[in-house]
């Protein structure tokens, strides 16, 4: 995990700050059911320039989210 963090900060876009570390992950299904539960009970803060797009991540994950149950609910119809 250090190692992946020392080469994301060596590697880091031109798009970033100086100061700044650039990482990116994934989520399994169940920590993404996790994030948008938290994000409708409470309003998750962000920092700084970030925050635009992590409430865009998390609304397209929601977006996502609804979108396969709607499947998984027709698929039983």
């Amino acid at each position: 995990m250090f190692a992946l963090l020392l080469l994301s900060a060596w590697l880091r876009p031109c798009a970033a700050q100086g100061n700044e570390l650039v990482m990116a992950t994934t989520f399994s299904p169940s920590a993404t059911v996790w994030i948008i539960d938290r994000w409708q009970q409470e309003m998750i803060r962000t920092l700084n320039r970030i925050s635009a797009s992590l409430i865009q991540l998390l609304d397209l994950l929601l977006l996502h989210m609804e979108a396969l149950l709607n499947k998984s609910e027709l698929a039983r119809a």
